[in-house]
């Protein structure tokens, strides 16, 4: 299967139509009256994948671990962990959305250092543009089903896998459902291509495109935006989390500390940031050494500007001298009273590998 930007190429799809009883038996989304939407809204991810959807049918799985990276409190699940948690649950060649919700509801997936659950979801009546846009704005992306087969040969724009910025009018009703994808943003045309502008994307817009309200859609690597009358054809069924992600209890931090077994140079730097910040702050300990020998940093000395605060999400990152360098996956909370967390770098400067070796 393609696994660029390649739209010739049939992408995976898998989406399997939720149960009508499951549909009828949900509790459906109403908006909060106390809560004033803005005339446009995008929410942007900070990192994007295929998630899997590039080699196997896992879409429903895929916008998942998307969700969980646009949303509170911005956690990134990586490929292979979300491929495997798929696979685990039967859901890599094909799912149904209430499925892989409830599964994510009741057992949610496993990342180093904790858990990932979704909140109670509820479904979303699509047709009302003011009750989709609030549970866009309100509770993160909004999972939907769709009919997916004119995304990539659309008449009027399409689909480019694996690059954003791709936009489509006039889309067809009647397809049959097969495919999920993600709504994170929405408002007329000019907005949006502005609010896509503003995170360094130009959208590509074919001619005649309706310039009234539009959507933002996540699928395949890549965030494009649709009008909404295509919105409204495509569309077989929708969903949100409240919350979005729920994170099981972190292990908490105070040091990061440093045996170093590779053949080079190396030191420990500190990722971190507050719970509702999307972007990490990177500070070194600025004490670079060799093989053979540990070290140890202190987050409250050396985490300034901003200065970190208990419950701040950490992660470890390894600088590594003329190589490459090695960020740990799993996310600690910082507590001035919590331990060292030790770790083990390990191979040679292009090819490392980061060993986590528990509380010291």
């Amino acid at each position: 299967m393609a696994d660029t930007g390649n739209s010739t190429q049939r992408m995976p799809r898998g989406a399997i139509p939720s149960p009508r009883w499951a549909l009828a038996a949900a509790n459906p989304h109403v908006p909060d009256p106390s809560i004033s939407l803005p005339q446009s809204y995008l929410a942007w991810p900070t990192k994007l994948s295929y998630w899997g959807n590039n080699k196997h049918d896992d879409c429903v799985s895929a916008e998942e671990a998307f969700a969980k990276i646009t949303a509170l409190p911005y956690i990134y699940i990586s490929e292979s962990t979300l491929i495997g948690w798929a696979s685990q649950h039967g859901y890599l060649e094909g799912a149904s959305i209430y499925g892989v919700l409830k599964t994510m509801h009741d057992e949610g997936l496993a990342i180093t250092g904790g858990t990932v659950f979704d909140g109670p979801f509820r479904t979303v009546n699509w047709t009302d543009a003011s009750t989709l846009q609030s549970a866009i704005f309100s509770h993160g992306p909004v999972k939907i089903g769709i009919g997916a087969d004119d995304l990539q040969d659309h008449t009027h724009g399409h689909v480019k896998s694996g690059k954003n910025g791709w936009a489509l009018y006039g889309y067809p009703s009647g397809l049959e459902e097969d495919h999920c994808v993600s709504l994170c943003g929405y408002g007329n045309l000019a907005d949006l291509e502005k609010l896509f502008k503003d995170q360094g994307v130009k959208v590509s817009v074919p001619k005649g495109m309706p310039t009234g309200m539009c959507y933002a859609m996540f699928t395949w690597k890549s965030i494009g935006i649709i009008d909404e009358q295509s919105m409204l054809n495509m569309t077989y069924e929708a969903w949100v989390r409240n919350p979005v992600t729920i994170l099981s209890e972190l292990p908490t931090v105070s040091k990061l500390k440093l045996k170093n077994d590779g053949g080079f140079v190396v030191d420990i730097h500190a990722l971190y940031r507050g719970p509702g910040i999307p972007h990490y702050s990177d500070k070194a300990n600025h004490h670079n050494f060799p093989i053979a020998q540990t070290r140890t940093m202190n987050l409250s000395e050396k985490c300034e500007d901003p200065a970190i605060q208990t419950g701040d999400i950490v992660q470890m990152k390894v600088w590594v001298e003329a190589g490459h360098d090695n960020t740990y996956s799993g996310l600690f909370r910082y507590d001035p009273k919590g331990p060292a967390q030790s770790f083990k770098i390990s191979g040679s400067t292009l090819n490392n590998s980061l060993e986590y070796l528990g509380p010291a």
